[in-house]
Parts: structure tokens; C-alpha cells; sequence
């Protein structure tokens, strides 16, 4: 199998693995929809369910996007198909850390993009209503922020990356 093969067949999973997440915002927002007025606090249900209907799309999308249109994904991510037959059962180290360190790019974004718009909305809507911003608040807004640094990182230097902990694994391994 070739490289693009790999990212093909992993970028479906990570699509499949969608469909937790898009379990879980449904229980969420049905939740909100069957609370009763005195126990929002005088908030609009809408207002504290928008976050979790913009979870739920956003994971829909990505679960439509991996499913359906994997090709535009790998285009996206600079992978073509090769026109040679690679006849080698297995791609090898290198090409083989590249693939899993763009699979866990890829999922790390798709978990935490929905959370870092949902909390920089959380943070939106405190200061427009005036709200004190508590310290968890900048703390759930730093952890899905990380995450997405840490998947370019990942997505953007897969190469660099492979080629520098392969040359540490040789070098630990003949001294």
C-alpha cells in the first residue's frame, strides 16, 4: 500500500469516530430542550444551546468531510496519489510516523476546534452580559488552543518531525 492509501484508510476511521461525539452533543442538546425555564437561571435556552448545536454541526460536517470527500482532505494536506505501484507491504519508518503523526493532527483538531468555539463563545457572551470571567474560563480556552497549535505543528512538519525522532531513535540505539 502507498502512503496516500494509509492517510485514505485513516482519515475514514477518524470519520466513523465521529459519530461518538455527535451522539454525545445530541444528549446535550435534548437535555436543554427539556429543561424548564427556572432552571437557566433567566437565560434563553437558545443562548446556552448554541454551543453545543455548533459542536453538533461542526462534528457532522467533519464526519460528512472525512466520509464522503477524503480525496479534497488529502489534496488539502499536499498527499496525491502516486503513480507507482508500490509493491512493499508496509511503508517504511519514516513515511509510516509521517502518516500517524497527520492522523493525529487531524483528530486533534476535529476534537478541539468545536471546543475552542464553543469556549471563546462562552467568554463572548460573559462580557457582553457583563458576566465576571473566572479564571476556569481562560483555562478551558488555553487547553483546545494548544491542542490546534500542537496539530499544525504535527500536520505542517510531519516530515521534519519523523526525520528528527528517527535520527534520536538511531543515535540511542548504537550507543
Amino acid at each position: 500500500m502507498k502512503r496516500y492509501d494509509w492517510l485514505y484508510i485513516g482519515i475514514k476511521i477518524l470519520g466513523l469516530s465521529l459519530f461518538t461525539p455527535i451522539f454525545q452533543r445530541t444528549s446535550e442538546i435534548s437535555f436543554f430542550l427539556f429543561l424548564s425555564q427556572s432552571d437557566l437561571d433567566a437565560r434563553s435556552p437558545v443562548l446556552v444551546m448554541v454551543p453545543y448545536i455548533f459542536q453538533f454541526l461542526m462534528h457532522v460536517f467533519f464526519l460528512f468531510i472525512f466520509l464522503f470527500r477524503t480525496e479534497k482532505v488529502l489534496a488539502i494536506i499536499g498527499v496525491k496519489p502516486s503513480e507507482q505501484v508500490d509493491a512493499a507491504p508496509a511503508p517504511d519508518k519514516k513515511q509510516f510516523l509521517m502518516i500517524c503523526m497527520q492522523l493525529l493532527a487531524i483528530y486533534f483538531l476535529v476534537q478541539a476546534l468545536p471546543d475552542l468555539i464553543r469556549n471563546i463563545w462562552s467568554k463572548v457572551q460573559a462580557v457582553q452580559h457583563n458576566q465576571e470571567i473566572i479564571f476556569q474560563q481562560n483555562i478551558d480556552l488555553i487547553t483546545p488552543l494548544l491542542s490546534v497549535i500542537l496539530a499544525a505543528i504535527l500536520l505542517f512538519n510531519a516530515k521534519d518531525l519523523a526525520t528528527y525522532l528517527l535520527k534520536k531513535d538511531n543515535q540511542t540505539n548504537s550507543a
